[in-house]
């Protein structure tokens, strides 16, 4: 009866992993975080022997809660502890109605690496080891007797789920869990041995704050060019008057084409060099990074770009003799792999011709 019960929570995250898909990338800052949870549990396959008597053991249906911290680094590894404890009650023993519970409290030491993805949903997988503490409350009748006893034991567990970032601090993921402890040895209320090794599933849905930052991007403006000394005869000319430069970057924040403070300075200080230096041709171009699909890339690489052509309008440009381009992620500032955020490639360049 439980494993039929396991279906709908490994269709969930069937489900969880084909969101992977989607069109935008997303996924929490690196650094310290938190976690917290609960979600359901099933109890399959941990048969209670008692005085070498064995019945089939079925569990109802019964909940976990899990609380964790830990360190996530950028390239997708995050190490965490992870303290839990799970709850379900014994339905029947070798087919006859009985009473009592299985509770367990684990804590667990989890290596958890999540795949670069540009979907909305980043899949993840993981390993766990540690110990626990297994609570057999008042559970029989069993060979003419009853467990109500505990026992410590280690743990181990594997993890597949998925994350949502709903911001670049908050995150909710859905996780598949599957843990042993299977070295529990207990005395029975007649003074006889009991061991059971215990196997369980879970389905955790959690919400994960990291306290990390996003790198600060860059705002860079080209140094102006060098220009030619004047030949030195007498009489020695006037020294000519340095020129503005004529390329000018314009730095935006992540799946954004809002333009920041210092990009609208730097758009400002561009727009003012064109009217001194008598510029009647700007050519203004967006650029995105890899961590969305082209076709995302390209059309928000192209609102940036129309984002600087209505400041430079503003700023007194007139409209025609602007130039706008939108080439996504093919020409990157700083070379990365696929699905990486460059805070440098997030940029439009203003040039004058």
């Amino acid at each position: 009866m439980m494993r039929k019960g396991l279906i709908a929570p490994l269709l969930v995250m069937g489900a969880a992993f084909a969101a992977t898909q989607s069109s935008n990338a997303a996924s929490l800052n690196p650094g310290w975080y938190v976690q917290g949870g609960a979600g359901a549990n099933w109890v399959t396959g941990s048969d209670i022997e008692v005085g070498g008597t064995q019945p089939d053991a079925d569990y109802n249906l019964g909940w976990l809660g899990a609380l964790s911290g830990g360190y996530s680094w950028a390239n997708g590894l995050r190490l965490e502890l992870e303290g839990a404890y799970r709850s379900n009650g014994v339905d029947t023993l070798g087919g006859v109605n009985a009473g009592g519970d299985a509770k367990l409290g684990t804590l667990m030491l989890n290596a958890i690496y999540a795949f670069p993805t540009t979907g909305w949903v980043q899949p993840f997988i993981g390993l766990g080891a540690g110990g626990g503490r297994l609570k057999l409350d008042s559970v029989g009748p069993i060979a003419g007797t009853s467990v109500d006893d505990s026992s410590w034991s280690g743990a181990f567990q594997g993890i597949v789920g998925a994350e949502y970032a709903i911001t670049q601090n908050l995150g909710l993921n859905l996780s598949y869990r599957y843990l042993i402890s299977p070295w529990n040895d207990f005395t029975a209320a007649n003074g006889t041995g009991a061991d059971l090794s215990y196997h369980s599933h879970a389905v955790l849905v959690a919400l994960r704050w990291s306290f990390g930052a996003p790198p600060a991007p860059m705002m860079v403006a080209e140094p102006p060019r060098q220009q030619a000394q004047a030949p030195r005869p007498a009489p020695t000319p006037p020294a000519r008057q340095e020129q503005p430069p004529r390329q000018y970057l314009v730095f935006f924040d992540f799946d954004s084409s809002a333009l920041t403070t210092d990009a609208q300075s730097i758009v400002r200080t561009a727009a003012q060099s064109s009217k001194q230096m008598g510029i009647t041709r700007l050519e203004v171009t967006g650029h995105a990074d890899r961590s969305g699909t082209d076709r995302y890339n390209m059309r928000l690489s192209q609102r940036r770009a129309e984002s600087v052509r209505a400041e430079l309008i503003r700023q007194g440009v007139s409209a025609n003799d602007i130039a706008i381009f939108a080439k996504g992620e093919s020409q990157p500032l700083v070379p990365t792999a696929d699905g990486v955020r460059e805070p440098q490639n997030r940029r439009v360049q203003i040039v004058f011709p």
